[in-house]
């Protein structure tokens, strides 16, 4: 026998039990993260993706896993998994947390990855709103700057894209935008430059670089 058609849909995340979720993302006192899933899900790449901004160190974060059978709208239960995230650091007072997987989850049958799963909530009564987007391109030869490592880093701080990473960073996609969400209103410097080696610093002899103070 065949053993049936392939799975080929991710795991998905079941957000109105995982813990934060939109009613229950303010005011969190602790550094645990739960999420379930609609199916067994392999866990092994989660700590090497997870991005946090503001920044968290991935060193001291654990993960367990364990089977559960999540409930379903029909009245009936599948299996599932449960995902015990412990960030095991102390996290900033009222401060909003955005946390992105990348490519961290994926099934144990196809290896389908889930992508773009991430989840924000502050550890203060509100959740912040404010957005920075826009687009970015190489002034040499005026293509999209792909890939490129975009940060912001508070007006009021004393910064050098050389020695200090930023606060909050995301990439550019294949059309050079990018975008910050949840982010405390205030003024922020910008800073956008290749980051060849991952560094998440600006290295002079080898990377571009551009800044704009908002």
């Amino acid at each position: 026998p065949t053993g049936g058609p392939k799975d080929e849909t991710p795991p998905g995340l079941v957000r109105n039990i995982s813990v934060p979720n939109s009613t229950h993302n303010t005011n969190m006192k602790g550094d645990y993260i739960v999420l379930f899933f609609d199916e067994p899900t392999n866990v092994d790449a989660v700590k090497s993706n997870i991005v946090g901004a503001p920044q968290i160190d991935r060193k001291p974060i654990k993960i367990k896993t364990s089977n559960v059978r999540i409930p379903t709208d029909s009245g009936r239960t599948i299996k599932g998994t449960k995902v015990l995230i412990d960030l095991n650091q102390d996290l900033d007072s009222n401060t909003t947390y955005v946390i992105n997987f990348g490519k961290g989850f994926k099934d144990f049958n196809e290896g389908k990855v889930a992508d773009n799963i991430s989840i924000a909530f502050s550890t203060g009564s509100i959740i912040d709103s404010l957005k920075i987007s826009g687009n970015i391109i190489d002034n040499d030869n005026g293509k999209f700057a792909k890939d490129y490592l975009v940060g912001i880093y508070p007006m009021h701080d004393t910064i050098n894209a050389i020695q200090d990473k930023p606060r909050y960073f995301t990439s550019t996609d294949k059309n050079g935008d990018f975008q910050f969400e949840y982010l405390k209103k205030g003024l922020y410097n910008l800073v956008a430059f290749q980051d060849a080696n991952s560094n998440k610093l600006f290295d002079s002899n080898s990377e571009k670089i551009a800044f704009v103070s908002e």
